[in-house]
């Protein structure tokens, strides 16, 4: 009898007929044939399919991907197995380099991160105009100037200075002792004009924004000997003062008056501003602050009756000049004398003067005191009390001559005691 057998054959199944043997003598001659038939079919059918598995695969082997590589060792102790613990690497993709900031050394695997660079540390950073103005304190104008310069200049075309810390560096600048007008920067100029040609624009644009002591500050400096005057700065602050004198303090309009005063910058409508302003407040001011304030006015001839009427009775309190010291009691005389105020009895403070020696000479060394006294005399005349001036004037002069100069200091002293002494001969000429 027959039996059904199914064989794979290339993914396919087939069912082929399974001859199973009979015995002879139950099978006819024809039935015998017809299985020796089918017997060859069956035999073919299983080599083909065996070459047809085969075939099959073959072609399964050759889209096999290949094996994995084998993981990398370990380094240690050899031993005879792995560790059950011990995970294969996973070897990971390496990173773009970069250059590192520390060395300059290329690091690899950071070229093309977007990772800002560190910032510089503190002592690499840019100096900044409050850095500036430290170094200025500590190691004065002309260390600091010098040695900074360039990057004064620096901060000044980003405009990172402004106009109180410029105010700071020109009043440094004036208090130096050893700044003088022929102190030189990189460049061959005066130190002096060098600050003035850089600033000056910047702070004229801002004048407005000014306060009053900043104002103040930078009138003393442009009139102080280390810088350069600057007309044009000075007319526009002297502007500014002019339209805001009651924002000055009684002390800055002094100052300012005496300023412009020394140097011989007649404005007739800036000085009534500022005589305006004492008038109108003039219990604010001390005897000091109006005796100086009368003296300059007499340096510039500007005369203001209302003034004189004002000031000039408060010197001949002999209780109020009895507190005085001699540069008030002289530049009070020595006010009247120039502004040709005759009714003035300066006796009084003449009188105070003498009678301290120690007093008169302090007064005598400065010579802008002594020739407005030697003045004193020979414009007011004998009748004011100047006369009793001339002895203690000529004792004064004649102990310079005793004194120990330097070439250069002989000759600036022998040529203003020669002045006072042509004084003092007009003096004793009209007398």
């Amino acid at each position: 009898m027959l039996r059904v057998a199914t064989i794979p054959l290339g993914g396919a199944r087939r069912v082929l007929p399974l001859a199973l043997p009979l015995a002879q003598d139950q099978v006819g001659p024809c039935n015998a044939r017809w299985l020796q038939q089918v017997g060859c079919d069956q035999m073919r059918h299983s080599a083909g399919c065996r070459i047809a598995e085969r075939a099959d695969a073959g072609a399964q082997g050759l889209r096999r991907p290949p094996p994995p590589p084998p993981p990398p060792q370990l380094s240690g102790p050899s031993s005879g197995s792995t560790p059950s613990s011990i995970l294969p690497l996973t070897v990971a993709t390496p990173l773009p380099s970069a250059p590192s900031c520390a060395n300059g050394r290329q690091v690899a695997g950071a070229a093309d991160l977007a990772v800002p660079p560190p910032p510089p540390p503190p002592s690499l950073q840019p100096m900044g105009p409050e850095e500036v103005l430290k170094i200025l304190e500590s190691d004065g104008a002309r260390t600091c100037l010098h040695r900074l310069w360039d990057r004064i200049e620096a901060l000044h075309s980003e405009e990172r200075f402004t106009c109180p810390q410029i105010a700071i560096i020109f009043e440094k600048c004036t208090q130096a002792r050893r700044l003088e007008r022929g102190e030189r920067v990189p460049g061959g100029a005066p130190l002096g004009a060098k600050l003035v040609q850089l600033f000056s624009n910047f702070v004229c644009e801002r004048i407005p924004g000014l306060t009053p002591r900043d104002i103040t500050t930078f009138i003393v400096s442009l009139t102080s000997p280390p810088f350069q005057m600057d007309e044009f700065w000075l007319f526009m602050l002297a502007k500014r003062v002019q339209d805001t004198t009651s924002d000055f303090s009684s002390e800055e309009v002094v100052v300012i008056a005496n300023r412009y005063a020394e140097r011989g910058l007649e404005d007739d409508e800036f000085f009534a501003a500022l005589v305006s302003r004492v008038i109108a407040r003039w219990q604010e001011f001390d005897l000091r602050q109006l005796a100086s304030f009368l003296l300059s006015c007499g340096k510039l001839r500007y005369l203001d009756d209302e003034l004189c009427n004002h000031v000039l009775p408060l010197f001949e309190d002999p209780a109020r000049v009895a507190t005085l010291d001699g540069e008030v009691m002289s530049s009070a005389i020595a006010a009247a004398a120039l502004l040709d105020q005759h009714s003035f009895r300066a006796n009084i403070c003449c009188a105070q003067l003498v009678a301290e020696p120690r007093a008169f000479a302090a007064v005598v060394q400065d010579k802008d005191q002594a020739i407005g006294l030697a003045n004193a005399v020979v414009f007011c005349g004998p009748q004011v009390g100047t006369h009793m001036l001339v002895p203690a004037l000529l004792k004064e002069f004649a102990a310079l001559t005793e004194k120990s100069w330097s070439s250069r200091q002989h000759l600036n002293n022998m040529s203003m005691l020669y002045r006072r002494t042509v004084l003092i001969g007009l003096c004793v000429a009209y007398s």
